[in-house]
C-alpha cells in the first residue's frame, strides 16, 4: 500500500541511509505496473465480498457461489503479499543485505507506527456507526463498549470490519520486529510464523465441528471465539513466511509455469471443499498467483500508479457506501450494492486523488 495494502514504495518519515546509486538506479527499472493493476481489481473484488453481488443471482449453496467465494478470497492475501515484499526488499537494500540491520528496524518501525496510525483514525472515523450499535444492541451498553475494545485488539471487527487486514498486518510486523531485535536467524521467524499458522488451521477446524467436540476442547474453543471469533489473523502468518523465503532464497520461475501452477491450483480450490485440503492448498495458490503477477512486466500506456492509489482509497471508504446501500437493499447484499458501491468508491477516489494533485493536503497522508 502506499500507504498501507498498497504501496510498491513505502513512505518512511525519517531514511535512516541514503541508498547506493546502482541499487536506487536498479529500483526505479523495476515494472511494477501488473502489480498495481492486480491491486485496483483486488480492491474491486473486497467491495465484492462485502456485498456478494452473486447471491442476487444464486444461493449460498450453490456451485457458482463456490467459485464466487475461492475467486474472492485472493484479495486481501495479495495484499498481505504484497505489503510484506515491498516492505522486506526496502529493509533488505537499506540494510545491505541484512533485514534485521538498525538501519531496516528503523523502517520497520516506522511502518508498524504508521499502520497503527491508520487503525486508529479509520476505527475512529467508522465510530458513529459503532456508537449507534452500543446503544441499540440488546446485549446493553456496558457489554457493547466491552465487546467494543475487545474487537478493537482482537478481531478489528465491527463497522470497520475491513480493517482486520490492518489490525493483521500491524501484529505480523510487531512480531518480526521483536525477533529482528533479538537477532533471530531469518529461517526461524519463517518457522514460527509456520507454527503460527498452524494453530489457526487447528483452531478454524475445531470451530466447524464445535457442537461435537468433548467438554474441555468446546469450552476452550469457546474462549478463542469468544476473544478472536475466528483464526484468520492467524493463518495471515503464512504470508509473512512466505515472503521472507522469496526475500532471502530469490525464487525465480518462468511467468508460464506460474500461470500454469496458479489454474491448477485454483481448480483444486473450487472442486474440493475439504476444509483441510483447501486450508493448505489456499495460502499456495495466492503465493503462485502473487509471484504471477510480479512477473508479469506491463508498458506504462496507463498512469497505474493512480490505479494504486485508487485502490487503497477504495479500501477504506467502501464499507461507508455498503452501509449506505443496506439501508435500501437487505443488508447491503447483491448486485445493486456492489454496483453502486463500487462506483461511489470510485468517484470519490478519483474526487480525492485530483484535490491531492492540486494541493497536498496533510489530512489526506493521515487518511491514505
Amino acid at each position: 500500500m502506499e500507504n498501507t495494502i498498497n504501496s510498491n514504495e513505502l513512505e518512511i518519515e525519517k531514511e535512516p541511509r541514503v541508498v547506493n546509486e546502482e541499487n536506487k538506479k536498479s529500483n526505479e527499472n523495476k515494472n511494477y505496473n501488473a502489480i498495481d493493476l492486480t491491486k485496483f481489481i483486488m480492491a474491486i473484488f473486497v467491495v465484492a465480498i462485502h456485498t456478494k453481488p452473486i447471491l442476487s443471482f444464486v444461493d449460498v449453496n450453490s456451485f457458482f457461489y463456490n467459485i464466487f467465494i475461492k475467486l474472492t478470497d485472493y484479495a486481501v492475501p495479495f495484499f498481505f503479499l504484497c505489503s510484506f515484499y515491498f516492505l522486506l526488499k526496502k529493509m533488505k537494500r537499506v540494510g545491505e543485505g541484512n533485514i534485521s540491520s538498525i538501519d531496516s528496524l528503523i523502517i520497520l518501525k516506522n511502518y508498524i507506527k504508521k499502520m497503527f496510525r491508520l487503525y486508529c483514525v479509520w476505527k475512529i472515523l467508522y465510530l458513529p456507526f459503532d456508537i449507534y450499535r452500543i446503544f441499540t444492541n440488546d446485549a446493553g451498553i456496558l457489554k457493547n463498549v466491552l465487546y467494543y475494545l475487545r474487537d478493537f485488539v482482537f478481531r478489528g471487527g465491527w463497522s470497520g470490519g475491513h480493517l482486520w487486514y490492518i489490525l493483521a498486518t500491524i501484529y505480523m510486523s510487531i512480531f518480526l520486529y521483536v525477533f529482528l531485535r533479538l537477532k533471530a536467524k531469518n529461517s526461524l521467524i519463517v518457522v514460527l510464523s509456520f507454527i503460527i499458522f498452524i494453530f489457526g488451521i487447528c483452531f478454524g477446524y475445531l470451530i466447524s465441528i464445535q457442537d461435537n467436540l468433548p467438554s474441555i476442547l468446546n469450552k476452550l474453543t469457546v474462549f478463542f471465539v469468544n476473544i478472536f471469533l475466528m483464526s484468520r489473523i492467524f493463518v495471515s502468518f503464512i504470508y509473512l513466511a512466505l515472503i521472507i523465503m522469496v526475500i532471502d532464497l530469490k525464487i525465480s520461475f518462468k511467468w508460464f509455469y506460474l500461470l500454469l501452477a496458479t489454474v491448477i491450483l485454483c481448480v483444486v480450490k473450487i472442486v474440493f471443499r475439504n476444509f483441510f485440503i483447501n486450508s493448505f492448498i489456499s495460502p499456495i495458490a495466492h503465493f503462485s498467483f502473487f509471484l504471477f503477477i510480479l512477473s508479469i512486466k506491463i508498458s506504462s500506456k496507463i498512469n497505474y500508479v493512480y490505479l494504486r492509489k485508487q485502490s487503497t482509497i477504495i479500501y477504506f471508504i467502501h464499507m461507508l457506501f455498503v452501509y449506505f446501500c443496506s439501508l435500501f437493499f437487505a443488508n447491503g447484499i447483491g448486485w445493486q450494492s456492489f454496483i453502486i458501491s463500487s462506483i461511489l468508491s470510485i468517484g470519490v477516489a478519483s474526487i480525492i486523488l485530483l484535490i491531492q494533485k492540486k494541493k497536498d493536503f496533510k489530512i489526506f497522508k493521515w487518511l491514505f
